[in-house]
């Protein structure tokens, strides 16, 4: 694989990563100012947690994909949960190591759906890598779910740190210092890339390890 096409894969897997992990801060930030959004958000965590344990068990004999599926669905489960059933207090009283472990779920359960997108976009973005890797749809979204777990725990630790009396203050110091964990997450899958494209090296060089000899340069025995 060229040095092109191994940058390129570094920056669609970086950028993915930070649009990724700034959707998810974003979107616990508006969970935290407004219940509005929590009564949203809570349900369409619950509902997207049932479609993936269905889809799990149904014409699915894959069994990664299956584990997959029921780790996505019972951390959306505990995420839609703790959304719909959090008191608003709680944001401004309980302990940042009590907050952290409450936004942990949500980010991650958050992350974990939007993870699941990739593969579409990455099929169509960095498909030539992908296919010299050799490497499946359900290994690629593992790789991407894991990654994302990752840097959404460190939004969570972030957004946790902050603490006000104000609803307003918490969400926005929140938000703010939660942009370091979008630019660990564009860094790791910016190394992400270049692991997949230095083990597309590896995969194409094996195919280049034997000559080919031309039919008249074989002399005949008989």
């Amino acid at each position: 694989m060229t040095l092109g096409a191994s940058i390129k894969t570094a920056i669609v897997l970086a950028i993915l990563g930070f649009v990724t992990t700034f959707l998810v801060s974003l979107i616990v930030a508006l969970f935290v100012v407004s219940k509005t959004c929590a009564y949203i958000l809570g349900p369409i965590l619950l509902a997207l947690s049932i479609l993936f344990v269905v889809l799990a068990f149904f014409r699915n004999e894959d069994t990664k994909k299956r584990w997959l599926y029921v780790w996505i669905f019972v951390i959306g489960i505990f995420g839609g949960l703790v959304v719909l059933c959090l008191p608003e207090s709680l944001h401004k009283t309980a302990s940042s190591l009590n907050r952290m472990t409450i936004y942990a779920f949500v980010t991650i359960a958050i992350s974990n759906f939007i993870a699941q997108s990739w593969p579409y976009l990455t099929g169509f973005l960095i498909k030539d890598v992908l296919d010299a890797k050799q490497l499946s749809e359900v290994d690629e979204a593992i790789v991407y779910t894991v990654v994302n777990m990752i840097s959404s725990f460190v939004a969570a630790i972030l957004e946790s740190l902050t603490s006000s009396t104000t609803l307003s203050d918490i969400w926005k110091n929140g938000f703010a210092l939660s942009v370091i964990s979008w630019v660990v997450n564009a860094i790791l899958f910016a190394v992400v890339g270049v692991l997949f494209s230095r083990t597309s090296d590896v995969l194409a060089s094996d195919y280049k390890s034997t000559p080919v000899v031309a039919a008249a340069e074989y002399t005949n025995l008989s």
